[in-house]
């Protein structure tokens, strides 16, 4: 033991950068990982029998990132924002390269939704957001509402990956 405590006093300025090392390998894993971690899937069926797989945006960073920078989306896939808390969350079109609709959602209600939302165009960009409060969001292709006659009172079936 007494080898041991000689050993720490005559190297600790190395024993403390090791240790920094470590703590800082930890807390870039606890951190860092989580936030570029595969996105979450899950999928949606609607009264038409048709279903889309939507990629998960649960994450404030995903959230705001949404389908901007992406150059399409195809007809059966679509992104499902999830919030904490019904509110009526403003969307815009930053980044966007392909109109969408956007269809509002209280739990699995569909209660509204924009039709043939724009790409985005010069600052400031226009805002969309529901007549009332939703906690899910979802964003398709534009014309989707249409050719699928979603009307809103519209009961949803959404399916979330577990992990």
């Amino acid at each position: 033991m007494q080898l041991l405590i000689e050993f720490l006093k005559q190297h600790a300025l190395a024993v403390a950068i090791l240790v920094f090392v470590f703590a800082s390998a930890i807390t870039f894993s606890l951190v860092f990982i989580p936030l570029t971690a595969a996105p979450d899937f899950g999928s949606i069926d609607f009264e038409d029998d048709s279903r889309i797989i939507v990629e998960i945006a649960n994450t404030p960073q995903k959230r705001t990132k949404g389908l901007g920078g992406r150059n399409e989306i195809q007809e059966s896939f679509g992104m499902l924002f999830l919030f904490p808390e019904y509110k009526t969350y403003a969307f815009w079109m930053y980044g966007m390269k392909f109109p969408i609709d956007i269809i509002w959602i209280r739990d699995n209600t569909v209660v509204g939704f924009s039709e043939d939302v724009p790409v985005g165009g010069p600052l400031p960009l226009a805002k969309y957001a529901p007549d009332e409060p939703v906690n899910r969001v979802l964003e398709v292709r534009a014309g989707f509402v249409k050719r699928h006659a979603i009307d809103i009172g519209e009961t949803l079936d959404i399916s979330l990956q577990d992990k």
